[in-house]
This record gives structure tokens, C-alpha cells and sequence, in this order.
């Protein structure tokens, strides 16, 4: 008889131990969730750094390229006739018009996610918390399903994928790679083309008749028609490089969107667990 009672004991103090291990290791995924959160943060920093980086080098080396051919066709041109001014406007516009417009500067815009992703990671480990004492105090002496219950349907509360507000963050920081590398492509592209007309200009020096002074004259028509052409292939790059900023406020907003999507679902999934558990308690299953 008084194996009977303490086994009753043993059993009525179950939900309360569960309640508080359930308790602790709910806390435990909360903590672990905000330190991954913010790791991911940091790699999304380190990868806009590190396109802005590939942006920088890629407008340093179109202009290093530019400014060694002007110099040599300028050296060309010294002793022509050739009206350079247009060529010579065109160009001081091309190069005071283009700024790379770097993210760098905007890292915080990613960053400032990180507050509002913890709060709702702490929201969905207050609710598990609350959940899981839910279950615990409906563990009763009198029912023979209680104790298997409480174990079956604890395991779901302490197993929730926090790590799905991570990956919100990761899913935008691929995208961010993806534009870092569409902008240094396209400017890379840019200097490849570039670089094929600036090739192209020694053709312009060949023998045309000669000026009054005897010497040869530079084709100026075969000139404007390939310098003319460097400043469009510019364009596209400049046009994709001013984008940027606005590409990354849309991962900001899409990140902050899939983040209060996972949020709503895993606390529709807690409530869906403590009504299995209750459905448990009358049919053991």
C-alpha cells in the first residue's frame, strides 16, 4: 500500500519537474536563436563589405584602363588637328557623373533587423513557456494517459525550429551576394568592352592624307565613332550600380516579412500542440 501511494506521489510530481526542465531548455533555444541570429547578421555585413569591396576594385581598374589609353591617345592626337573638345566634354562628365553608390554605408539597414527578430524570437519562447506549464499542470494522478502524454507532446514544444529566423537573414544574404557579383560583372563587362574599342582606336592613326604642315592626320570621324562608344557601355553599369541601395531596402523588407510569417506559424504550432495534448489526455494518442 505505501509503494502504491508513493508511486502516486512520484507521478502527481511529474508535470511539475516537466515544467521546469521543459522550462529551461525552452530558454536555452531562445538564447542559442538570438546568438545565431546575430551571427547571420554579421555574415550579411561581411558580405556587403565585401561586394562593395569587388564594386570599388572593379570601378578602379575601368578607370585605371581609361585614364592609360587617354593618356596615350592624347600623346597620339598632340600634333593633330583634330577638335577634341566634345570627346574631352564627354568625358569629364562621364567622370565626375559616376559614384559607386556602396552598401556599406547602409550595413545598419540589415542590422537593424536583429532587435525586432529577437523580440519575436522571445515572443514565440514566452508562449512555448507558457504552453509547456499549460500541459504540466493537466498532468493528473487520476489519468492513466497523462504522464505518456506529457512526453509525447513536450518533445514538440523543446524541438520548435527557431532556426527558421536565421534563414530569413541567410535567404537575404544570398541575394545580396547575388547583386555584389551583378555589379562587378557588369562593370567588369563594361572595361572588357571598353577596352576592345580602345584597342581598336590605333586603326584611326593610319595614313590619311596629309595637312599643310606634311604631317598625317588622326581620322577624326573613326575617333568619335569608338570614343564615342566607351560612355554607352558605362551606362548600364552606372545604372545598375544606383540600384543597389534600393535592392537591398527590399531584402530589408523582405527579411523583416519572413520573419513575422515564421512567427505566426510556430505560434499557430504551439497552440495546435497543446490541443493534441489535450485530445491526448481522453484518447492516449
Amino acid at each position: 500500500m505505501n509503494y502504491y501511494l508513493a508511486l502516486v506521489g512520484i507521478l502527481c510530481l511529474v508535470g511539475g519537474i516537466r515544467a521546469a526542465t521543459l522550462n529551461d531548455t525552452i530558454n536555452g533555444n531562445v538564447t542559442l536563436a538570438i546568438t545565431n541570429l546575430n551571427t547571420t547578421i554579421n555574415t550579411v555585413n561581411a558580405t556587403i563589405t565585401a561586394a562593395d569591396k569587388n564594386t570599388l576594385k572593379a570601378w578602379a581598374n575601368w578607370g585605371y584602363v581609361l585614364t592609360l589609353n587617354l593618356t596615350a591617345i592624347n600623346k597620339t592626337l598632340s600634333n593633330t588637328s583634330v577638335d577634341l573638345s566634345t570627346l574631352t566634354s564627354a568625358l569629364s562628365s562621364l567622370n565626375s557623373s559616376y559614384s559607386p553608390t556602396l552598401m556599406g554605408s547602409d550595413n545598419t539597414l540589415i542590422g537593424s533587423v536583429f532587435p525586432t527578430i529577437s523580440q519575436q524570437i522571445q515572443q514565440l519562447g514566452n508562449q512555448l513557456i507558457v504552453a509547456a506549464n499549460n500541459i504540466s499542470s493537466q498532468v493528473s494522478c487520476a489519468n492513466d494517459f497523462a504522464a505518456n502524454c506529457l512526453k509525447k507532446y513536450s518533445a514538440n514544444l523543446t524541438s520548435v525550429p527557431f532556426s527558421r529566423f536565421s534563414d530569413c537573414v541567410t535567404a537575404g544574404n544570398n541575394r545580396i551576394a547575388q547583386i555584389g557579383v551583378n555589379i562587378s560583372s557588369q562593370i567588369n563587362a563594361s572595361l572588357a568592352n571598353s577596352q576592345t574599342y580602345l584597342n581598336m582606336i590605333s586603326l584611326c592613326n593610319m595614313p590619311s592624307p596629309p595637312a599643310a604642315n606634311g604631317r598625317y592626320q588622326t581620322s577624326a570621324q573613326c575617333m568619335s565613332q569608338f570614343l564615342g562608344s566607351i560612355s554607352q557601355f558605362l551606362q548600364p553599369s552606372m545604372a545598375l550600380d544606383t540600384v543597389r541601395y534600393t535592392q537591398l531596402t527590399m531584402v530589408y523588407y523582405q527579411i523583416q516579412r519572413c520573419a513575422s510569417l515564421v512567427l505566426a506559424d510556430l505560434l499557430d504550432a504551439s497552440d495546435r500542440v497543446q490541443a493534441s495534448f489535450y485530445s491526448c489526455l481522453s484518447t492516449g494518442k
